[in-house]
């Protein structure tokens, strides 16, 4: 219940113009949110992350706390809506050109219906198989707000059964 009442909170007190944009080494704060998640989820599942060697320099400018708020949710939603025996997460981090790179999110749980893939993303919105699980539908909508507030992109892919992909496009910089 207090966690409930702490997201209701949160959503009230989201403030996009609060967002303090810095350079940060994209990998690196990566690599820190998943060992926490990690830690955190060691008995019950394997988070892991993929990138290839020259990405690891590469910087973006974004809100640190917002970032580790997007991240942290999508892989805490793939794990928390997951009944598969062995819960699995994978980041990778693609290089798409010079100027944009990739973050994809795997997750091998149930998958989100074509029906409430638009919608998840408003506020206290949650896919229809999900009724029985404990939350307010805020995860998803602070993504959105964060991806918005970034001018990132957000692209979505879902199969029943098999999971999810989030990905995230992001501009670099030198």
């Amino acid at each position: 219940l207090d966690k409930l009442v702490n997201q209701a909170l949160e959503v009230s007190s989201f403030d996009p113009q609060a967002a303090q944009f810095d350079r940060h080494f994209l990998i690196t704060d990566l690599y820190d949110i998943i060992l926490d998640s990690q830690i955190k989820w060691k008995k019950e599942a394997t988070i892991t992350l993929f990138f290839d060697d020259h990405i690891a320099e590469l910087c973006a400018y974004y809100d640190h706390f917002m970032f580790t708020t997007l991240i942290t949710n999508l892989i805490e939603n793939g794990l928390k809506y997951n009944v598969s025996n062995e819960k699995n997460v994978r980041v990778q981090v693609v290089q798409l050109s010079t100027k944009l790179l990739e973050i994809e999110i795997h997750d091998n749980g149930y998958g989100i219906e074509k029906r409430d893939q638009k919608r998840i993303f408003n506020k206290f919105q949650r896919g229809d198989q999900l009724r029985s699980m404990t939350g307010l539908g805020l995860g998803l909508y602070f993504v959105q707000k964060i991806v918005e507030v970034h001018k990132w992109k957000l692209d979505l892919d879902s199969t029943i059964d098999v999971g999810t992909i989030f990905r995230i496009t992001i501009p670099i910089i030198k």
